[in-house]
């Protein structure tokens, strides 16, 4: 897991996220080769079921995208913490408050340090990781 910056995100071109209805949408533009024009591309957001070694398994909203030719799969939640919040650091996790990890709405998400994350995990609390 990297770190993840607002101004990473800008400079691949990431405009925000839309919801409608149950379904997120990634903005993304870029411009087009040897051309003054610019495209606004809507990625769609999957489920995806992530298998953990010493944990349930988790639903994780993701999507992909390539930079410079590298395909990139990304959380929503960390791509939604990081634009809103500015920075996720590779030794953090953020996590949904309401412990649904189909609501990534930026008020419902929150960063924690993998200590805390243990300490919830053995003391029985439901995480939704990402």
């Amino acid at each position: 897991m990297n770190a993840l910056t607002k101004s990473q995100l800008k400079e691949w071109g990431f405009q925000g996220v839309e919801k409608n209805g149950n379904e997120y949408l990634v903005r993304r533009v870029w411009k087009v080769t040897n051309s003054k024009k610019t495209i606004l591309r809507f990625i769609k957001v999957h489920k995806t079921i992530v298998h953990h070694r010493f944990a349930p398994a988790n639903i994780v909203l993701t999507f992909n995208f390539s930079v410079n030719g590298k395909q990139i799969t990304l959380s929503l939640a960390r791509y939604i913490y990081a634009y809103y919040n500015g920075e996720v650091s590779d030794k953090h996790y953020v996590t949904h408050k309401d412990e649904d990890p189909c609501n990534c709405d930026a008020g419902n998400l929150e960063l924690i340090t993998k200590e805390e994350m243990l300490k919830r995990r053995f003391q029985g609390e439901k995480l939704c990781l990402k």
